[in-house]
């Protein structure tokens, strides 16, 4: 079964639609410097060429001719119009994969889980939050991985995942849950028949146990106030710090800290690292970070109530999808 490309809105009428007109240096300079302001993303001299093909997408679909016309559409745009979220999804970039650097899983499951477990008698209470959500395959991992090793155990827990992204046609996907054999491959042929049912042929969609755990929802980190209204266990950033400058990392990991229990855990991507920033967590494995800060030494998270953060509720809403 064929999937249609999400960024490819209005395919009908690009064929009636003439092509754009080259963006100009000057006009990216100005899509560059919203989509930072915006969203925080960094873009490099050398992503001049995404930039157009992606946007050339949109002009088709509105019927504009010139870059400088959409752009002057956008920067009047707030971030909330559905015209701007489409712009944003077209310039975001979504890689990911079940398992993707295999040792953080193992780092969840054997370091983290399993001597929470040990010093607690009765089910724990586990929030987690997987911040760069995109088709779903890294928070069905994370799922995938504390359910074994619950199950391993012998034990249950009141898990709770909150999976977010900026991209509104990622999450779609990721709420259908429904993925072809092949980005299954990572799985081991038991996890795959435990947690997948399969879809006809060669799909497979994630078990209905498995969703009940996950909500997903569009979340910008840039923005000011995240609608977390639990104390975080565990936080996934992982491949997402690249696309900032140092400043702006710093000010998210912070950010970060303050909805997160003392000791909880934050996992970064492979390539990104925090050493040398002022931010209140401690190096302890392969681009994995524990909250630092003593609680008496916490300030309360932006806009919230301590009963809010504190406490062990739902996570954003208490609603699921």
């Amino acid at each position: 079964m064929s999937r249609p490309d999400a960024r490819d809105h209005g395919r009908a009428s690009q064929a009636q639609s003439p092509a754009p007109a080259e963006l100009s240096r000057a006009d990216y300079d100005r899509f560059a410097q919203l989509i930072h302001s915006r969203v925080g993303i960094k873009l490099g001299d050398n992503r001049m060429p995404m930039l157009q093909a992606r946007l050339a997408r949109r002009l088709r679909a509105l019927g504009l001719t010139t870059f400088r016309e959409y752009l002057k559409r956008v920067e009047a745009l707030p971030v909330g119009d559905p015209e701007f979220t489409a712009f944003i999804n077209a310039v975001t970039t979504n890689k990911t994969e079940f398992l993707r650097e295999e040792h953080h899983f193992r780092y969840l499951a054997d370091q983290w889980l399993t001597p929470l477990l040990a010093a607690s008698p009765r089910a724990p209470t586990l929030r987690v939050w997987c911040s760069a959500s995109s088709t779903g395959e890294e928070p069905y991992s994370i799922a995938i991985t504390l359910m074994d090793a619950l199950e391993h155990a012998g034990r249950s827990a009141d898990l709770r995942i909150l999976a977010s992204d900026i991209d509104t046609d990622v999450l779609s996907r990721a709420r259908e849950g429904v993925y072809d054999e092949e980005r299954l491959q990572p799985l081991s042929p038991l996890q795959r028949h435990r947690w997948f049912a399969k879809q006809g042929a060669g799909l497979w969609r994630a078990s209905d146990e498995l969703r009940a755990l996950i909500t997903f929802k569009r979340l910008n980190l840039m923005d000011e106030r995240w609608p977390i209204k639990s104390a975080l266990d565990v936080v996934f950033c992982r491949n997402v710090m690249i696309y900032f400058d140092r400043d702006t990392q710093a000010r998210i990991v912070r950010h970060f800290a303050h909805h997160m229990k003392p000791d909880g855990v934050l996992f970064l991507g492979h390539s990104e690292t925090m050493m040398g920033a002022d931010i209140p967590f401690r190096h302890i494995g392969r681009t994995v970070y524990q909250h630092a800060e003593p609680p008496e030494g916490r300030g309360e998270p932006r806009h919230e109530t301590p009963s809010q953060v504190r406490g062990n509720g739902p996570l954003p809403g208490g609603d699921r999808q």
